[in-house]
């Protein structure tokens, strides 16, 4: 099926359009942190300044297999404002709380609230489910910690993109699983929620090759190579046998990206049991274009949606 460019936004249309480095090699060929290094450089390249905030620190939590980076995002004082763990993506092997900084700055100062970016271990290194341990260990730490950021236990959120949000998501079933603490709020921006079945989506045959978002599998296949844990809820959230009982939730897809569908099924499927959820697909935009900050408008405009809808 041949697919229409045309209502793409102009700006990720053109780059689509720039030919391709024709010795450029398979990602399965790369070093990772080669990779990870990319990975950062391009973060830089499509971002803009960010906000200045009342104050930004460094911590460290106690994750199950030791210390891991944190930092903390305050703007302003306002005792109603929510305490938000920010879980970064990067396609489960990439990714930092430096390459998303300018997302939590921003999340920061529209929620009025305090921001909690943290990092976890990431394959080849440290396969699934040590990324979902780490996460939830950070979770713990927030909740018990979260008056000395100066904010509020009771409003504790969770956010993530793209792999962060198939964490973000996970945390939440674990939380609900185990008594865990109490999440009021989930916000996903364009999560990838089934690495059991990902070919099956109609998104993916459209928008897996060419679309910034070509090296799916290779992530997969990192992150869980032993293909009979893909399906476990917390590597694969949209598989849980119930989704009954989790935080309200904020999810935004992407028109241009191959895991639109399993976005919009992760809301049908929160709703379905329950949950009380908004769901915004931005028709124009590709994978990733919260971080895209310097290109696109919709950027901060959907983070600030995501903290007021």
């Amino acid at each position: 099926m041949v697919v229409d460019n045309s209502r793409m936004h102009p700006v990720f249309r053109e780059l689509l359009a720039a030919p391709a480095d024709p010795d450029a090699l398979p990602v399965e060929d790369r070093a990772i942190e080669e990779l990870r290094q990319e990975f950062e450089d391009d973060m830089k390249a499509v971002d803009r300044a960010a906000p200045e905030l009342a104050s930004v620190s460094e911590r460290s939590f106690p994750g199950p297999a030791g210390d891991l980076p944190a930092r903390i995002y305050r703007d302003g004082n306002d005792p109603g404002a929510p305490t938000i763990l920010f879980i970064h993506g990067g396609g489960m092997f990439r990714g930092s709380i430096d390459s998303h900084d300018s997302i939590c700055r921003v999340l920061a100062k529209e929620s009025g609230g305090v921001v909690v970016s943290i990092d976890y271990r990431k394959p080849p290194e440290d396969i699934y489910p040590a990324a979902i341990r780490d996460c939830y260990a950070a979770l713990e730490w927030v909740a018990a910690n979260s008056s000395e950021f100066g904010g509020d236990a009771a409003r504790l959120w969770i956010a993530g993109d793209s792999a962060g949000a198939c964490h973000a998501a996970a945390v939440t079933l674990k939380a609900r699983d185990e008594g865990g603490p109490d999440i009021a709020q989930q916000i996903l921006y364009y999560p990838s929620v089934d690495h059991a079945t990902p070919d099956e989506w109609e998104s993916q045959g459209l928008f897996g090759k060419g679309y910034w978002l070509d090296t799916a599998s290779f992530c997969i296949r990192l992150y869980l190579p032993d293909k009979r844990m893909r399906a476990e809820p917390w590597a694969s959230p949209l598989h849980a046998d119930s989704h009954a009982g989790l935080p309200r939730a904020y999810i935004c897809t992407a028109g241009f990206d191959p895991l639109k569908d399993q976005g919009k099924a992760y809301a049908d499927r929160l709703r379905a049991g329950g949950v009380e959820v908004v769901y915004e697909n931005y028709e124009n935009m590709l994978h990733g274009f919260v971080s895209c900050r310097g290109l696109v408008d919709e950027a901060d405009a959907c983070i600030a949606r995501s903290v007021r809808a």
